[in-house]
């Protein structure tokens, strides 16, 4: 009896709100229909419809569920960001040949030592990077072709991987490979924003995996350490991302005549941001051996 009290006051008070705003009295007529229209909306339970939090974990069930977690071996980016999630987009940038492909492989490679499944979108010379891991143990998963500029037919391999193989992770090397060129052109950020929520919503949250995502930067002053205003073509690279990682490698203190390369082998992570633990800035030292990244306070157990 008092929840039908409350809905007709709900629904007469909306009425003279709308009267007043029309500036105008309803006439019978208009009152009718107005009526049924509220009263209809009233009485919906289409799948949309509002609900209460108790509602939500009625439906839900009591049950407190664990969201599958893959913790990264690198102890610091372990503790800024928990860990990756399944139905979480990480994106991954950093200066042309500063380690981000080296990132993704050691990420990808924890996640393969922790039981998980990943596939791999290599669209930069996909030869070399098999070759790399041809001696190693471990399964890991590729489209047999690689198709660019074509998010829709990302969207079908993926899902075929999920249902085939049961993958879990996902690594797409690089972003530009996704946005047609002419997008770029006209209007990149608006045409990248776009991706960035397919990519989260139609990949990462609907079909349960974790995505991995690389982006380049415009910097090109490696005196500074970059951030994450210095990704290419737009800010919603980050601002739609569930975290932001850079990385960059270190110059060498002592240049030798000899040396084509100015850098060394250890390079510097940060943690730009990250949504579900707050995390900002937080930095950590690395520094490579053989194909992967590995803290350089943790050099001293490894063999």
């Amino acid at each position: 009896m008092e929840i039908n009290t409350l809905t007709n006051e709900v629904r007469l008070s909306a009425i003279k709100k709308l009267a007043e705003k029309r500036n105008a009295d309803l006439t019978l007529d208009e009152y009718e229909v107005l009526s049924g229209e509220l009263q209809s909306l009233l009485e919906y339970q289409g799948p949309d419809r509002i609900i209460s939090n108790a509602e939500y974990w009625q439906e839900k069930g009591s049950e407190k569920k664990d969201i599958l977690t893959f913790h990264p071996q690198i102890w610091s980016l372990d503790n800024f960001t928990k860990g990756f999630r399944v139905g979480e987009l990480w994106s991954i940038s950093g200066p042309t040949k500063h380690g981000k492909t080296t990132l993704c492989e050691t990420i990808g490679r924890d996640i393969q030592n922790q039981g998980g499944k990943v596939l791999w979108f290599f669209y930069e010379m996909p030869e070399q990077f098999m070759e790399r891991h041809r001696e190693e143990e471990g399964v890991f998963y590729i489209p047999r072709e690689q198709r660019s500029n074509d998010l829709e037919w990302l969207k079908r391999r993926v899902f075929e991987a999920r249902m085939k193989h049961g993958v879990d992770a996902i690594f797409i090397d690089h972003l530009h490979f996704l946005v047609p060129f002419r997008d770029l052109m006209h209007n990149a950020s608006i045409s990248i924003g776009n991706t960035l929520r397919i990519l989260k919503s139609e990949i990462a949250v609907d079909l349960g995996v974790v995505v991995f995502l690389v982006a380049h930067t415009t910097k090109s002053d490696f005196s500074q350490e970059p951030n994450e205003g210095d990704i290419r073509d737009s800010s919603f690279i980050s601002q739609e991302s569930d975290g932001t990682i850079m990385v960059f490698r270190k110059l060498k203190k002592e240049k030798k005549w000899t040396d084509d390369d100015p850098f060394s082998l250890k390079s510097k992570l940060i943690v730009c941001n990250t949504r579900r633990t707050g995390v900002m800035n937080g930095k950590i030292n690395l520094v490579k051996k053989g194909n992967y990244l590995y803290e350089e306070e943790q050099q001293n157990g490894i063999d």
